[in-house]
């Protein structure tokens, strides 16, 4: 079968217009997990600083490092954020604690088979106030994404992939 010079060129440039979307894609998919990844530990960062702020600022008002609104704030980011934490005072008394919500929301069914299993990482911050260390906050956080964060994921990567598998037929 001969081929015309307007096939061949219709040819090349279809498999031209089929490397592009494959790079594309797959440039979009690989950007997209690392960004994600980055985004979800900076407002994990960003939320605790919110805490550990409101903390100092409570304790230079109040003398103590909790108060209403502060465990309300929280109890929010245990929810909505799924970070947890433990703040103790100077002594090394525990004055708040959120991660008790964990087995509170496992039993009241909040939660998947895949986010029980799910293990957490800790980070520990000194508070201070005028340069004397006044406490100090345990941040815990999911080590993989779980939840919502998973449901987006997935999005992105389903939608991703689709030009991919329409190329191939």
């Amino acid at each position: 079968m001969r081929l015309t010079l307007r096939s061949k060129v219709l040819f090349y440039l279809l498999i031209v217009s089929f490397a592009g979307i494959l790079t594309t894609s797959l440039s979009i998919l690989w950007g997209f997990d690392n960004q994600f990844s980055e985004y979800l530990q900076k407002n994990r960062e960003e939320n605790s600083s919110v805490i550990e702020n409101k903390s100092i600022e409570t304790y230079k008002k109040t003398g103590k490092l909790v108060d209403d609104q502060l465990v309300n704030m929280m109890h929010q980011q245990a929810m909505t954020d799924h970070l947890f934490y433990r703040i103790y005072n100077i002594d090394g008394q525990m004055v708040a604690d959120t991660t008790m919500m964990l087995g509170m929301m496992d039993s009241m069914g909040m939660h998947s088979d895949n986010e029980k299993d799910t293990k957490y990482k800790m980070i520990t911050y000194d508070l201070t106030s005028d340069d004397h260390p006044i406490g100090v906050i345990k941040v815990y956080y999911p080590k993989q994404m779980i939840g919502k964060e998973i449901t987006f994921s997935e999005t992105i990567k389903k939608n991703t992939s689709l030009p991919l598998l329409l190329q191939l037929f």
